[in-house]
């Protein structure tokens, strides 16, 4: 031990006065802060003081002389555990001296306190003494972990859950409510019913007694739970005490979501319409928020041409949402049921006969190289609304063109189409195109088209009609006349055999007037 090895020294044990404890403390002299069970490297601080004055002396703090198994040294950078061993030249007599040692208290050690020892060795009056002082080190600390609060969403974000929401967050508050600072706390939580969701786990640098630290979770909530609240648990590891912690987050909220009102536009729609805008405008009210929200329409009497709106995690408030509707054949009282989550409100919508027109053509001799030839049409509103802003194209074929005077060459850019103000139920209108004949056209027939398109008082949607019919080309008398005498393979063909029958007969008759 310390004592070997020297010579022309006396020794005694303890037969001088002893020196005494006069403190113990953790952490730093004289502090009053407690350790608890499972802490580790903890400065353990002892100060004493020898009356005799002591050289060449060496002081340790000898854990394994009364409870080993309480406080254990530290192994220190690899090097086995053992005591920390102070040598000093002198100790004068009456001066405190401190020491530390660094310990791991034992996860298994209760409160209370534990007799250790101080070995003191050193040569007073040419003599080598050693002491065990005996002092006593308490263990007062607890760790003790608990849920001070539990709510859905985050502090400065807050809300009420409610079933069938996915992947919200649940913000769990965690406090020390021992007397010792709570160092590397794991924390894990598994969701039970009617919560479900992965296991999570968070590690806890430290927490101070007496304060908090929060921690957020993520869970689904069944669709078929109940409102209420619902223990769940919280699995805490500190110092190596491991704690199951109860807490009980609620199922509090509720939401009402219904279809407020409904606009067309236009507001007044007719048959074969299309693109009229209907809008859907739905309240969500309650105090949580809708995990989901499903809107459509659907009608046996219009075509929807939007689709169905998907929205997640609604919070309460007012929404309007456009569908683009295409009107059918269908007159009168038509429904459009607008689906909510699954939940049918029906809308009743007027729609009106669309006003018919009728068509009729009338065309002068058409002729090739002629100009100023006459196309006329006749529209007739046989409905009983008004029509407005009557736009009339004609079509035509190459070899016919719009007669454009040569004293106004821009006319060509609005020569073949005809805007006509409005036309009340049972007026006719006539349309009349001048056109001109190409020289290069053949005769015969030639497809037109007559295009309308116009609006009624209310509505943003063009109303169309086309009238398809064709025009003649007659052939001039030249024509005529060229065609007569025009000498064809055909025409040839049939000149060369009554030539040969002529010739023929005549060579004939000869014949027998020779015999007579």
């Amino acid at each position: 031990m310390i004592i070997s090895g020297l010579a022309g020294i006396s020794v005694a044990s303890g037969s001088q006065a002893s020196p005494q404890v006069v403190s113990v403390s953790w952490f730093t002299p004289n502090s009053t802060e407690p350790v608890a069970p499972g802490m580790s490297n903890v400065p353990l601080i002892v100060s004493f003081v020898s009356p005799l004055t002591l050289l060449d002396a060496s002081v340790y703090v000898n854990l394994t002389k009364y409870n080993p198994s309480i406080l254990n040294y530290v192994n220190l950078h690899g090097y086995p555990a053992g005591p920390t061993v102070y040598n000093f030249t002198e100790i004068p007599a009456g001066e405190r001296i401190t020491v530390m040692q660094l310990v791991n208290v034992s996860a298994s050690a209760a409160t209370g306190g534990y007799r250790e020892d101080l070995y003191v060795q050193g040569i007073n009056a040419s003599a080598l003494n050693t002491w065990n002082v005996s002092f006593t080190a308490y263990i007062l600390g607890s760790t003790q972990i608990s849920v001070a609060a539990s709510y859905f969403g985050t502090a400065s974000s807050p809300i009420a859950a409610s079933p069938g929401m996915k992947n919200i967050p649940m913000t769990v508050v965690l406090e020390n409510i021992g007397n010792v600072i709570d160092q590397n706390v794991s924390v894990g939580y598994t969701p039970s019913y009617p919560f479900y969701g992965s296991p999570q786990y968070f590690n806890i640098s430290a927490i101070p007694p007496d304060e908090t630290v929060p921690i957020t979770l993520s869970v689904s909530i069944f669709s078929n739970a109940s409102d209420g609240f619902y223990i769940q648990n919280i699995s805490t590891s500190v110092y190596g005490k491991k704690s199951l912690v109860q807490f009980k987050p609620g199922i509090t909220g509720y939401t009402n979501i219904t279809l407020v009102n409904t606009e067309l536009n236009p507001p007044v729609v007719y048959t074969n319409e299309k693109f009229i805008e209907f809008k859907a405008f739905v309240e969500v009210a309650g105090n949580s928020i809708s995990r989901y929200l499903n809107v459509s329409v659907s009608s046996s009497d219009f075509a929807d041409m939007t689709g169905e709106y998907h929205l997640s995690y609604v919070s309460s408030g007012l929404y309007n949402f456009t569908f683009l509707l295409n009107s059918m054949s269908s007159s009168g009282p038509q429904t459009i049921s607008v689906l909510i989550n699954g939940m049918a409100f029906p809308v009743i919508v007027y729609v009106h006969n669309q006003t018919y027109t009728a068509i009729s053509f009338h065309e002068s001799v058409l002729q090739p190289g002629v100009d100023k030839s006459v196309l006329s049409f006749n529209i007739t509103n046989d409905g009983n609304t008004t029509m407005y802003d009557i736009r009339a194209y004609l079509m035509l074929p190459g070899i016919i063109t719009i007669h454009v005077p040569s004293s106004n060459p821009l006319g060509a850019l609005t020569a073949d189409n005809i805007t006509i103000p409005s036309l009340k139920p049972g007026q006719t209108y006539d349309l009349i195109f001048l056109v001109d004949t190409s020289s290069a056209a053949a005769p015969g027939n030639y497809p037109i088209e007559l295009f309308l398109g116009w609006h009624y008082n209310n509505t943003p949607y063009q109303f169309t009609k086309t009238f398809d019919t064709n025009v003649t080309v007659s052939p001039t008398v030249e024509q005529k006349i060229t065609q007569a005498f025009t000498f064809t393979p055909v025409t040839i063909a049939v000149l060369v055999v009554i030539a040969a029958v002529i010739i023929g007969l005549g060579i004939y008759a000869g014949v027998r007037r020779k015999k007579r």
